[in-house]
């Protein structure tokens, strides 16, 4: 569900299989967050071809959405991670946005320590197979990658995809650590209890503009609202009901800067 507008807007740099979703990437997240799917039934840009169904009556967790996956990070010519190729501070709002919104979060693995170490395409292929792949790679990013494409089934290729397990340990990592523990905490507690009574999507695009979105869904049991801000420059807000459950890096008033996200939540059956 969110696997492709993040990594659009923040590296400026989409990949081609994120051809769909690079004009307005923030109008796709936000549709993609408030309804479960950034397309349904739409013209694809790239096909020509109607992409996506209608998401219509299904409920929140239907949905599983991540920020990053081994497809998208393998399948980058150097197997860039997120937080390489948007920075940490950006990566840190899309990974609260994903954790602290009523979809089903998916984690890549090291992404909760914020593991740095790429994920490369990697294979275990031998002979024509072998060959066909490796040429496949080189040509597939001749144009900007070429010649630096690691080989897929080079034993290296495989190592340095490894995780580096003492990141984590490190002042950064505890630190990154820290951050997930506490999201999880906050979706644990305030979150879930609201999914149980949710028969179907009720989420509203509230505003966006270029690295900027805000988005409502609304439960028998509140309202929750979500606002983030991974432009460089300072957004006015739009009402946000209720106290805030989250803001990172600190408590916003009436805007939100650069790099930083809210989250808000109204209690009760007609909190709108």
């Amino acid at each position: 569900a969110l696997p492709h507008p993040p990594p659009a807007d923040p590296t400026g740099q989409p990949p081609a299989y994120s051809h769909d979703f690079a004009d307005t990437p923030e109008k796709h997240l936000a549709r993609a967050l408030a309804e479960g799917f950034a397309y349904q039934g739409e013209i694809s840009p790239q096909t020509g071809e109607p992409r996506g169904v209608t998401t219509t009556g299904q409920p929140p967790v239907a949905f599983v959405d991540f920020i990053q996956n081994h497809d998208q990070v393998g399948n980058r010519a150097q197997g860039d991670r997120l937080i390489t190729l948007a920075g940490a501070e950006r990566t840190k709002v899309l990974l609260a946005t994903l954790l602290l919104s009523p979809h089903i979060p998916l984690l890549f693995m090291g992404e909760e320590y914020g593991e740095s170490r790429p994920f490369l395409f990697f294979t275990d292929f031998h002979g024509d197979l072998a060959r066909a792949v490796r040429e496949g790679r080189a040509k597939e990013f001749a144009d900007h990658a070429g010649e630096n494409v690691p080989d897929p089934n080079a034993p290296e290729t495989f190592q340095r995809s490894k995780l580096n397990w003492k990141q984590q340990h490190s002042e950064e990592g505890k630190a990154w650590l820290a951050f997930t523990r506490e999201l999880l905490l906050l979706r644990q507690k305030h979150i879930v209890p609201l999914l149980s009574a949710a028969r179907e999507s009720s989420g509203t695009v509230l505003q966006t503009a270029p690295g900027f979105i805000a988005v409502s869904w609304r439960f028998p049991e509140g309202t929750l609202s979500l606002a983030l801000n991974i432009s460089a420059t300072t957004v006015l807000l739009p009402d946000l009901p209720g106290k805030t459950l989250f803001a990172w890096p600190n408590e916003s008033t009436g805007s939100l800067s650069q790099h930083s996200l809210i989250v808000r939540l109204a209690q009760g059956e007609s909190a709108s």
